[in-house]
């Protein structure tokens, strides 16, 4: 897997340019289903660096509607629309572009 290529797809989810594969799942599991595993878990391990870090690596969106960020990501449908909550999932996918480590920490 290529360094280029995650960077490339967080920068296109980010500024809107490419669409997720799943708008109802998130940033780990569209990264799943086309990079796989691997790169799902480095991009988990690099959200604990992220400045707006919700705190919790498996709901790393920290805008809160309902609750708590758990709630908030089950309730949303659409986690890449136009509101506040989809706003920081794409300023994460920037950030993860631009931060993500060199290929040889990714089997």
């Amino acid at each position: 897997m290529t360094k280029l290529a995650v960077q490339r797809y967080l920068r296109g989810l980010g500024d809107g340019s490419i669409q997720p594969y799943m708008l109802h799942h998130g940033i780990c599991h569209n990264l799943y289903v086309i990079f796989g595993s691997d790169v799902e878990m480095k991009f988990q391990e690099l959200c604990f660096q992220w400045p707006e870090f919700s705190g919790n690596y498996l709901y790393p969106i920290s805008v809160i509607y309902l609750g708590n960020c758990e709630h908030q990501y089950e309730y949303t449908y659409n986690k890449w629309d136009n509101t506040p909550y989809g706003d920081a999932r794409r300023r994460l996918c920037t950030w993860a572009s631009e931060n993500w480590p060199s290929d040889e920490e990714i089997s």
